[in-house]
């Protein structure tokens, strides 16, 4: 499988995935058991190793993850649950910040780029 690409799409655009999308279709937690993806602690990184592993071969990430933030709109930190995208609700809750729609109780203390803090 290949990725498919998303140009430069933004969490407001019109034209930003949604998360009923036909491109849900190919998506490998699809294919999954959706437990894997809510562990019950929800941001312990080792909880999403499987399913980090998961998304990080899906060939729909980035519409994952443009669908998401879209979905997630400006909801803080605490009510994000779930992998999507490999990306922890922390993680997407960081990115959302950084790209200026994320919830204004969500500034971090920490940049994450990449997942690596800065």
């Amino acid at each position: 499988m290949t990725a498919i690409p998303v140009n430069n799409l933004s969490a407001t655009d019109k034209n930003t995935p949604m998360l009923n999308g036909d491109w849900t279709l190919e998506a490998l937690c699809a294919q999954t058991d959706p437990e894997v993806f809510f562990p019950e602690q929800s941001d312990n990184s080792h909880d999403y190793k499987i399913a980090k592993a998961i998304c990080q071969r899906c060939p729909v990430i980035d519409l994952c993850r443009e669908a998401t933030l879209r979905a997630e709109g400006g909801l803080s930190r605490t009510s994000r649950f779930g992998m999507f995208a490999a990306m922890t609700p922390a993680q997407r809750a960081e990115l959302a910040w950084q790209r200026g729609y994320g919830a204004s109780e969500d500034v971090p203390d920490t940049i994450c780029v990449e997942g690596k803090i800065a």
